[in-house]
């Protein structure tokens, strides 16, 4: 009898740590999925000024000079493509589910247990 209960205390403790491992690689899981959303979101935005600013300004330079507009006007496009392929990057957005959700939902039950 002493065994049995000695075997769930130790399956109770080995429960809660792995619970409480989730629940950390859960939220670490979240810090990056955030980190790389401030990431994408500051260099879309800095690539945007780029192109307003800086492109526009070097075209107006360039004017006199079509074959250096058109290279300019390319520089351009390809900002803006690259801009495009960063937004899509966050795959993860859209997902009904986060990280920092599930991690609270594991806590709590854990809790509850």
């Amino acid at each position: 009898m002493g065994t049995g209960i000695g075997i769930g205390f130790y399956g109770n403790s080995e429960t809660s740590d792995g619970v409480s491992q989730l629940s950390s690689a859960l939220l670490h899981a979240n810090h990056t999925l955030s980190t790389i959303d401030h990431l994408v979101l500051e260099t879309v935005e800095r690539l945007g000024e780029a192109v307003r600013t800086e492109l526009t300004t070097l075209e107006e330079v360039l004017e006199p000079r079509t074959e250096l507009v058109a290279a300019a006007r390319g520089a351009r496009r390809q900002a803006e493509a690259v801009a495009q392929q960063l937004q899509g990057l966050a795959f993860w957005q859209g997902v009904p589910l986060s990280p920092l959700q599930v991690a609270e939902d594991v806590s709590f039950m854990e809790e509850y247990r």
